[in-house]
């Protein structure tokens, strides 16, 4: 009878069932495996990777702003604010510099909420933070609870002066001097010499963009201005009991006052002032003020 080999029956079955391999060698399922986790890998560092590079890697970094358009408001001023603005984060993490965190609506409001432009856009183009600005025009300055403001055509405020434009005016009223930087001063544009201000004797205090007079007193209070000049009068200040009202008194370096109304007809309230002017004219040091608001009825003191 032939012996059986069981040792090798045993290999058989084992070779078959293929738990014989190469240590030396990897199965094509572990192959496949560790494949599998290094792909795992590389895209869990890839999601981390690309948007720290994206964010943090500088390819989306603004690297420059301008400013164009100013005439009085410094350059270095809105400057400032548009740094202030960029040196912030959002959420604390990513700055603005950031293309996509730069926010230039909430730039845009909050420099029309400061200086209250005509105009004003924000915009990116490329990697330079664009700022585009048209100011309001300015002919009459208001001095109203120890602060002056800018007023427009309409009689609006638009923007309140800054501590070199105030220095400039209380100099021009003989008021509190301002202690000024040199080169503060040396960045502002010359003020308008004859630029005319109103004094609110009732010192409320007034909003940006608010109205303070009609724009019918307004042009009117610019015509009589000049007329006064172009008599050899030169107005001081304008007072006004409080907003809205029409009524005012300019103080001229001459001595007197001058009332008038300033929803009146300027040529004829003129034309009353220049008579009087010819009439008392050697006697105008001894006045106190002519007051040419109502018509017919002149008052002299």
């Amino acid at each position: 009878m032939e012996r059986r080999n069981f040792t090798k029956t045993v290999h058989s079955k084992e070779y078959e069932q293929k738990r014989f391999k190469n240590p030396f060698f990897e199965s094509q399922e572990e192959k496949q495996k560790k494949s599998f986790k290094f792909l795992i890998i590389g895209l869990v560092l890839m999601l981390i990777a690309v948007p720290i590079i994206l964010l943090f890697g500088g390819l989306f970094e603004l690297k420059n702003n301008s400013v164009n358009g100013l005439t009085t408001i410094p350059q270095a001023e809105v400057e400032t604010e548009i740094n202030q603005h960029l040196a912030t984060k959002w959420l604390n993490i990513i700055p603005k510099t950031h293309k996509w965190f730069t926010r230039p609506n909430v730039l845009r409001e909050s420099l029309q909420n400061k200086y209250n432009f005509e105009n004003i856009s924000v915009k990116i183009e490329g990697d330079e933070l664009k700022v585009e600005v048209e100011e309001r025009i300015s002919s009459l300055a208001w001095k109203s609870a120890g602060n002056l403001y800018f007023l427009d055509l309409d009689g609006k405020i638009f923007r309140e002066m800054l501590p070199q434009e105030r220095a400039k005016i209380n100099e021009r009223l003989g008021g509190k001097i301002e202690l000024v930087a040199p080169e503060d001063m040396q960045s502002v544009p010359i003020l308008q010499p004859t630029l005319p201000i109103i004094q609110d004797m009732s010192e409320q205090v007034v909003e940006i963009g608010g109205e303070v007079i009609s724009p019918v007193t307004s042009e009117a209070l610019i015509s009589f201005d000049k007329n006064l000049r172009s008599l050899h009068i030169d107005p001081v200040i304008y007072q006004v009991e409080r907003p809205h009202k029409p009524w005012l008194r300019v103080k001229t370096r001459q001595g007197y006052d001058i009332l008038f109304d300033g929803l009146g007809d300027m040529n004829v309230q003129i034309a009353y002032l220049n008579s009087i002017l010819i009439e008392y004219k050697e006697k105008l040091s001894e006045i106190s003020y002519i007051d040419i608001r109502f018509e017919n009825h002149i008052y002299i003191k």
